[in-house]
């Protein structure tokens, strides 16, 4: 009765992106890992160590949610809206890990790969889903459905992106 789990909870929090904006650094360390290629391929799964926040075109959502004391849902299906905070031309998602230590005590691993002094060997994870961006102004909906699979590893996740207001 009086056992506290810690971590209370784990969230994949998952934002909309605009296309990367990456330092000549950075292109050839991509070209290292991919075959000599400088292009980030369209529905592919790259993993990143300090993911720009800038990049974000909203706020992240929850993708799915753990709750480690209730115990976790096997199936979870959200349809998360999204409102671009800025005009940007829109091209993939980012998926980064949130856990939920106790009540004051987190870790966000986006945070921590945008925050100065502080080291994080998590990962995150962007998908490019469109091969020609789509320009977007602010305001902009993005509806994004997705379903975890929690029930066999590996986890399965998909994703389907609309864009606009209902009915258009």
């Amino acid at each position: 009765e009086d056992c506290a789990f810690v971590p209370r909870s784990s969230s994949t929090m998952l934002a909309p992106t605009s296309v990367l904006s990456r330092s000549t650094l950075e292109t050839l360390l991509h070209r290292l890992g991919h075959h000599g290629t400088t292009q980030v391929a369209p529905l592919t799964r790259y993993t990143a160590s300090r993911f720009p926040r800038s990049a974000l075109m909203a706020e992240p959502q929850a993708l799915e949610f753990l709750d480690f004391a209730a115990g976790p849902e096997l199936i979870q299906r959200r349809s998360l809206e999204f409102r671009t905070e800025r005009p940007g031309d829109f091209d993939g998602v980012h998926m980064h890990l949130h856990v939920d230590l106790d009540a004051e005590e987190y870790i966000d691993v986006l945070e921590a790969h945008n925050t100065s002094g502080v080291d994080c060997s998590w990962k995150t994870l962007y998908v490019r889903l469109l091969d020609v961006p789509v320009s977007l102004p602010a305001g902009s909906r993005i509806l994004c459905s997705c379903t975890a699979n929690l029930q066999e590893p590996p986890a399965r996740y998909s994703i389907s992106v609309a864009i606009g207001e209902p009915g258009e």
